[in-house]
């Protein structure tokens, strides 16, 4: 976000956020540097609940592989099926602390959560609704289809 001189409402750290991307993606990810420094500095001076929306979109999250993203996301699918078919789903809680280090320069920990709650929250069954109107309109189409042909049958 380009913000106007004096209007950054995140108070600099999606700028900061975003050149330790830029680190990152050039390799340097291991290396200290000045941003990272003064992105800690920032985040110990601030109280990270009362931060702007704004700063959910400087968040990265861990980085996950192709594999690990597909075994995530056939789990996430069997529990929503589960759950639509009313039964109780035992989830395994795993111990997050290897993730501390990576939250160390998130600028909004939680983005990931709200996220997903904005997501079901506003796009419950998103896909279902864009399936069930696309065969509402085919559904149509063929009705057309079929009236033009019974005027064909009815003037011959």
């Amino acid at each position: 976000i380009k913000w106007k001189p004096g209007k950054d409402l995140t108070n600099g750290l999606l700028d900061l956020a975003k050149k330790i991307y830029e680190e990152d993606k050039a390799g340097k990810s291991d290396q200290k540097s000045p941003a990272k420094e003064a992105l800690v500095n920032k985040l110990d001076d601030i109280n990270i609940e009362t931060v702007s929306f704004f700063n959910m979109f400087g968040y990265r999250g861990r980085y996950i592989t192709a594999e690990e993203s597909a075994a995530a996301f056939t789990e996430l699918e069997e529990e929503r099926k589960a759950h639509k078919e009313g039964k109780s789903v035992d989830k395994e809680m795993d111990d997050d602390d290897d993730d501390d280090d990576e939250d160390e320069f998130e600028i909004f920990p939680n983005a990931d959560e709200l996220a997903v709650a904005i997501a079901d929250d506003l796009y419950a069954d998103a896909i279902s609704y864009f399936q069930e109107n696309e065969q509402l309109k085919m559904m149509s189409d063929m009705d057309f289809d079929d009236d033009d042909e019974d005027e064909d049958e009815e003037m011959s």
